[in-house]
């Protein structure tokens, strides 16, 4: 019996995911590094900022001793964009709030926990649910699934309670590795409590 549902946040109830890249390819470029799109896109995308920056830093993308400020200033890019562009969708408020009157709901976020709290709040989302973790809540972030597993564990549920919607490839991984049912959801414009509720009966079934 499903009695929880964790959600990723970028791509799953916020349309965020440009804002990170536009805020990281900016920092970058005002540091010195020119990284293509299609390269963060191919290499990077859905990691933490500062996993993406280490391994680029491997690869020889740029210099490691640029880490810091360029993920300070990726950050404070990610706060203006925010401000300027996120808006509360109201398919995602009403899902959420149909959905938080039968299970707990919990978001798994590979952000930093100010820009996940940012974005939840300007999406007025903030208040839907029970618990909230950032990749600065575990020792390693998604594709791991210490994530979904803490989550769980906080929500005192078994992964055969649980119910995990993501949208990366990242995010699945750590998913179905978690031991949860995993719901793949392709943006936060299709979202809806109907489709969910669906999912949610057919696996009670099984």
């Amino acid at each position: 019996m499903i009695k929880a549902i964790i959600f990723d946040l970028d791509g799953v109830l916020v349309d965020g995911l440009n804002i990170h890249e536009d805020a990281l390819l900016c920092a970058l470029k005002e540091n010195g590094f020119h990284i293509t799109r299609d390269l963060h896109r191919r290499d990077y995308a859905h990691l933490p900022t500062t996993k993406k920056l280490f391994l680029m830093a491997e690869k020889g993308l740029i210099d490691k001793n640029k880490i810091d400020s360029i993920s300070r200033r990726k950050q404070e890019l990610t706060k203006e964009l925010i401000k300027r562009n996120i808006k509360p969708l109201d398919n995602v408020i009403y899902t959420l709030e149909a959905l938080h009157k039968e299970y707990k709901l919990a978001v798994a976020s590979n952000c930093i926990k100010e820009n996940c709290e940012q974005l939840m709040k300007t999406s007025k989302i903030y208040d839907s649910f029970d618990i909230i973790l950032s990749n600065e809540d575990v020792s390693n972030p998604k594709p791991d699934p210490e994530m979904f597993i803490k989550a769980m564990d906080l929500l005192n549920i078994k992964p055969e309670e649980c119910l995990i919607l993501e949208d990366s490839e990242v995010g699945l991984k750590a998913a179905y590795k978690s031991g949860a049912y995993v719901m793949e959801v392709l943006n936060p414009y299709t979202l809806s409590s109907e489709l969910i509720k669906k999912r949610v009966n057919f696996l009670n079934k099984l």
